[in-house]
């Protein structure tokens, strides 16, 4: 099937080619609730006869019991049941009347009774669709076995308080339709409980495709369930990759090996600087490693040298006093050699870049992000942007996927309102209407070229994204491309505040 598709549709996105072709498994959560339904039962030949004793004026229960047949302790039962489901009613003077129910009741020859069920259903984890259960599910051990790539949810694991009654309601009467079981008669009327929930996933296919005139430009994707192509999922996976959410199932590029292949490093960047940059990220692994020895080392060393001790004599104090100098040293020269170097850096490594650039830029601060979202651009970030602009900063941003998206606006705006202020002559905003650089730049010192979106997410470790990688480089050469490439895209004379 993978095989048909991509033949089909290897050419079907104008100026974009088929890098890729995958088995993806899609999350739903499998859902089993506890219901309360009214269901109507046939009401037994007893109490129908009873009731229409009642109902011709008759209530003695002895004349009942010899007209029927029956004892008068099974006469006594079926009044004792119907008085329980307000069907009958009973008084000192009238003796056994018929309620509005019962009278309902003994027209249709049925009773409306509550009952309690179990309905096991899927909501589907990226769109929040209520599905009926079926049973081509893969559970985690089967998604790993069948080397399908996973998606992750788009929304929370379901809990009583937002589950949705109406979609519940409406997916219990499509199955009754379907279902000729008395199981699934009823009208709902409440959810009592949830039973179980666990996430699943089904098997679809997705086709990944990159640009061949714009090597920074994002990668688009197909997904097909079967045949049948599924756009909404298409959308949500993609709007989720713009803010950081990695969804697309790419060759991981936190393997060094393959990094020049990497999507997010499509840019003419020298062979010589990326080879540097994978040399200088496995050292600087290293010395990470060395420095928390070190350090450790350390702490002991000057634990032991605040313990007020009266063995201790002057040479002893002299000797452990060098030796928490040297470490400190090491640890310094060690930290040192992981600053302003050609490097790898990973997702969460961006937000301490991009406060940093802030904190220390002298001239300017050029940042290109498609996307901008207030989760990222925080009082915080504001604050940091401010400061720069009251030093002289020039700060430029880039922005748009499109000529217009709403959904960059109140970030716009609080960007906006900064630019409105004492130190905002400085600030430039720039709609670039369809970008797909990430860039920063700052003083012509440095550029990250990187597919993290700068301002729609910080990063942050705790969501549990799979890993981005972006590269950090000192390189002149490399600078002064990106410094032409953005001058054509932006028409500005942006080396003229680097002077």
């Amino acid at each position: 099937m993978l095989e048909k598709l991509s033949e089909k549709y290897s050419d079907s996105i104008p100026n974009y080619s088929l890098i890729k072709q995958t088995e993806i498994a899609t999350p739903v959560y499998n859902i089993t609730v506890e219901l309360t339904v009214l269901k109507k039962k046939e009401i037994g030949i007893v109490e129908e006869f009873i009731m229409k004793f009642i109902n011709s004026g008759i209530t003695d229960k002895l004349l009942m019991s010899q007209s029927l047949g029956l004892t008068e302790q099974i006469i006594n039962n079926s009044l004792a049941l119907m008085i329980s489901q307000n069907i009958v009613k009973s008084s000192v003077d009238n003796g056994f009347q018929l309620t509005d129910k019962g009278k309902e009741t003994l027209r249709e020859a049925k009773l409306i009774v509550p009952e309690v069920m179990l309905l096991n259903f899927i909501v589907d984890a990226l769109t929040g669709e209520v599905e009926s259960y079926t049973r081509m599910l893969y559970d985690s051990k089967e998604v790993k076995s069948y080397k399908l790539d996973v998606i992750r949810p788009n929304i929370r694991k379901p809990n009583l308080e937002n589950l949705d009654f109406n979609s519940i309601n409406n997916l219990l009467k499509k199955m009754q339709k379907q279902n000729v079981s008395e199981s699934f008669k009823g009208d709902l009327i409440s959810v009592n409980k949830i039973e179980k929930c666990y996430i699943s996933y089904r098997k679809k296919y997705m086709l990944i495709f990159k640009s061949i005139l714009d090597e920074l430009a994002d990668l688009e994707i197909k997904i097909f369930n079967g045949v049948e192509r599924e756009t909404e999922y298409e959308n949500i996976i993609l709007r989720m990759e713009n803010e950081g959410i990695r969804q697309i199932p790419f060759d991981k590029i936190s393997e060094m090996d393959t990094v020049e292949n990497a999507d997010l490093l499509f840019t003419k960047i020298p062979t010589g600087v990326i080879k540097e940059a994978k040399f200088n990220t496995r050292k600087i692994e290293l010395n990470k490693q060395r420095t928390e020895k070190l350090t450790q080392l350390l702490s002991v060393n000057e634990e032991y040298s605040n313990q007020e001790s009266l063995d201790q004599d002057l040479e002893s104090k002299i000797s452990n006093t060098q030796i928490i100098r040297d470490l400190n040293e090491q640890i310094n020269e060690l930290k040192a050699q992981s600053q302003n170097v050609n490097r790898f850096i990973e997702t969460y490594q961006h937000r301490p870049i991009l406060e940093e650039a802030f904190d220390t830029a002298n001239k300017l601060v050029l940042l290109i992000s498609p996307w901008m979202r207030v989760g990222a651009i925080d009082r915080s970030l504001e604050e940091k942007i401010k400061k720069a602009l009251s030093r002289g900063v020039k700060v430029i941003i880039g922005y748009g996927i499109a000529p217009y998206d709403e959904t960059n606006e109140p970030a716009l705006k609080r960007l906006n309102t900064i630019k409105k202020s004492k130190v905002g002559k400085n600030l430039e905003l720039v709609n670039l209407g369809n970008t797909h650089e990430k860039v920063l730049l700052v003083d012509g010192k440095y550029v990250v070229i990187t597919s993290f979106n700068w301002l729609s997410f910080k990063g942050d470790p705790n969501r549990g994204f799979r890993q981005e990688t972006g590269l950090y480089t000192i390189d002149k050469d490399t600078i002064n491309k990106t410094l032409d490439s953005l001058e054509k895209r932006m028409g500005k004379n942006l080396k003229s505040y680097l002077e």
